[in-house]
Formats: C-alpha cells, structure tokens, sequence
C-alpha cells in the first residue's frame, strides 16, 4: 500500500514539474489577433509592385510602421510551417522586446497565396512572457 501512494505521489509531483518546465520552455496558448486593415493594404501594395516569399510577406504585414519596417533586429527569430490547407505559418520570436512589461514574445501570422500569386494572411496569434505572469500566457502584463 505504501508503494502505490508513494508512486502515486511521485507521478503528481513529476507531473507538476513537468508542467511548469513546458509553461515556462513553450506556449500553451495563443490569442487571435485583429488582422489591421492598414497593414493588408500596405502588404496588397508593395506585392504589386514586386514578388516577396511568405516570410517577406508576413515581416511587411506585422512590422509595417514601426522601428522594424526597415529590417529586422537579428535577435528575432523566424521560423515556417507549411500547413495542411495549402497555407503557411510564419512565427517571429522576439527574446528581447522593448517594451517594459514584456520579456519574450511570439507571434505567428497565418498566409495564403492568392490567384495572382501574392501572399495575404488570413489569421494572426500571440503569447508572450512578462512582468506579473507565470510562464507564457495570452493575459496583460503589469
């Protein structure tokens, strides 16, 4: 009997634990974002002007008037998924924000090719780390 509460115990604790590594190491959720209106019109523009990837497409929509419209810091990371429905997934990684209450952040851009070949997403989605908050979550910083 002491055995099965001892294991017993030992699997809950292990599993606390494991738990608070993955929320600290990786999202667990990620809050949908407004697509802004400004930022498909500008990207719509300049893919009328020239050809870009989908990464080039998603760095254009997601920083277009700000610091990083002209490039990107190299302290961000990009990374791509190809997804089922003929989409992709682009995810920027920021480590370092410059925001106060925010110490990492992540945010994925979600983007279909149209029939003239442009990109134009369709979804986009956050989570980040920061002050007032255990691990990755979706809920305000403090």
């Amino acid at each position: 009997m002491h055995d099965i509460r001892g294991m017993v115990i030992g699997f809950v604790v292990l599993g606390a634990v494991g738990f608070v590594a993955l929320k600290l190491t990786i999202p667990l959720e990620y809050r949908a974002a407004t697509l802004r209106p400004h930022g498909l019109h500008y990207l719509a523009q300049v893919q009328r002007e020239t050809s870009l990837s989908a990464v080039e497409a998603a760095q254009v929509y997601q920083y277009v008037g700000t610091d990083y419209e002209q490039g990107l810091p190299p302290r961000i990371q990009i990374t791509t998924r190809a997804l089922g429905d003929d989409g992709i997934r682009v995810e920027f990684y920021d480590p370092r924000p410059e925001d106060d209450s925010v110490w990492e952040k992540r945010t994925r851009i979600y983007l279909r090719q149209n029939a003239a070949g442009s990109w134009v997403p369709y979804h986009s989605e956050w989570s980040h780390k920061g002050r007032g908050r255990f691990g990755w979550t979706t809920k305000p910083t403090i």
